[in-house]
């Protein structure tokens, strides 16, 4: 799934500062066991002073969390790498690249760079992990790796990240994960004591200013509770092997004269999701060029009208009409009334499943060569929102009576 990729002898020479003594070998099977490994004082006072600096004027727009999850008494500020110089050099930090890229290989981009800096009062986040957006059935493993750089020093009391050491090695959920927990809906602070998902194999990740603590993305962690009369301020950027989708779009949020001035490696990552994205885009075209050609030949159109002409038992010269039949449901009612010679078009409403739901949609069918191509309006809030085509959509013609409805001749 993916292509580890182990530090060559120059990443191993320059991380070596940084294990504490222990070899690299020794600190990734405590990785794969815990599912976390930290590392303390790994930036200096200036690089953080450099944060900073060059965090101040966004934060003093004092842009808060819009719900539970994201913090109502902490500030936010996302796509870092359009905001400073250090964050572009904290992306590409070699005690980080070594570990991304022994998870996931060469092809690892970054999917999210953020800022969370929590004030005093703010409450207890749900347990979650970085990769939940995913949504795939554990046991599974991870789809990113997210990096915590403490600029504050964290503690207990202001809010240090909370994990659930092996939780990435679990096989089944939480018994409550993000999306039930309610954390987005709910838009009040709440009482900094409360903790309605306390648990005692917790482990609250203290962390001098300067230190570094990578999580699999598959961890179970949360944000504390700011019991303190100060600020806890971290940094976080998130990676992901290069076929998943990012967090944030950083081709978009990054604009062309800020790229340009990035280092290399940086740089390197969203070309290369760009240019996944443009052969994707290639393949697709490439699929779908045969077909439009394959319908276009007059031979085969005639015979697709004929075939339906025969389906509905007409006699194929006969002018028609096909109505919306009065109090037509899911099951697809609708009245047939003549036979179709070039083509048939109808207001239906279908029954479509879709991801194992049953979504009711109201269609516009124009019946090709054993295809329906199915141009739909939505109706009511599970509709998909673009038509689409499918010969597997079945349109059940059964005799109905009289009544208004939408109507049209057979051009």
């Amino acid at each position: 799934m993916t292509d580890s990729h182990y530090p060559d002898s120059d990443r191993l020479a320059a991380i070596a500062p940084f294990l504490g003594g222990q070899t690299f070998d020794a600190l990734w099977e405590d990785f794969n066991r815990d599912g976390y490994v930290v590392f303390r004082n790994v930036i200096g006072d200036g690089e953080i002073a450099r944060v900073r600096e060059a965090l101040e004027p966004h934060f003093a727009k004092q842009r808060s969390g819009r719900n539970n999850f994201e913090g109502l008494k902490s500030y936010r500020e996302y796509a870092l790498l359009t905001k400073g110089d250090i964050f572009a050099e904290l992306t590409e930090h070699p005690l980080v690249l070594a570990f991304v890229e022994q998870e996931f290989g060469l092809s690892a981009i970054l999917s999210a760079f953020l800022a969370i800096e929590l004030h005093p009062g703010e409450t207890v986040q749900p347990w979650h992990c970085d990769d939940d957006h995913c949504r795939l059935a554990r046991p599974r493993p991870p789809f990113q790796l997210s990096a915590f750089w403490a600029i504050d020093a964290t503690t207990e009391e202001n809010g240090a990240t909370e994990i659930i050491p092996g939780s990435h090695l679990w096989e089944a959920d939480i018994d409550t994960d993000l999306m039930s927990s309610g954390a987005f809906q709910q838009t009040e602070i709440g009482d900094v004591g409360d903790d309605p998902q306390a648990r005692n194999d917790a482990v609250a990740i203290t962390l001098p200013a300067g230190s570094l603590m990578l999580a699999k993305g598959n961890l179970y962690h949360r944000g504390g509770a700011n019991k303190s009369d100060g600020d806890r301020l971290i940094l976080t950027p998130q990676y992901s092997p290069g076929w998943v989708r990012p967090l944030e779009n950083l081709i978009l949020s990054t604009p062309p004269d800020i790229a340009a001035t990035l280092p290399a490696r940086v740089r390197e990552r969203a070309e290369q999701r760009l240019g996944r994205v443009r052969a994707l885009r290639a393949q697709l075209a490439q699929r779908r060029a045969p077909r439009r050609r394959r319908h276009a030949h007059p031979a085969v159109r005639a015979r697709t009208h004929a075939a339906a002409a025969q389906q509905l038992g007409g006699s194929g010269g006969e002018d028609c009409r096909l109505r919306l039949a009065p109090g037509a449901g899911a099951d697809g009612d609708v009245e047939r009334l003549g036979a179709a010679h070039r083509h048939l078009e109808a207001l239906v409403v279908v029954k479509l499943r879709r991801g194992g739901a049953l979504e009711q949609v109201e269609v516009r069918l124009l019946l090709l060569p054993l295809l329906l191509r199915v141009h739909h309006q939505p109706v009511g809030e599970g509709a998909p929102r673009r038509g689409r085509a499918t010969n597997r959509l079945m349109v059940v013609l059964l005799p109905g009576g009289g009544g208004e409805g939408f109507q049209r001749p057979c051009a």
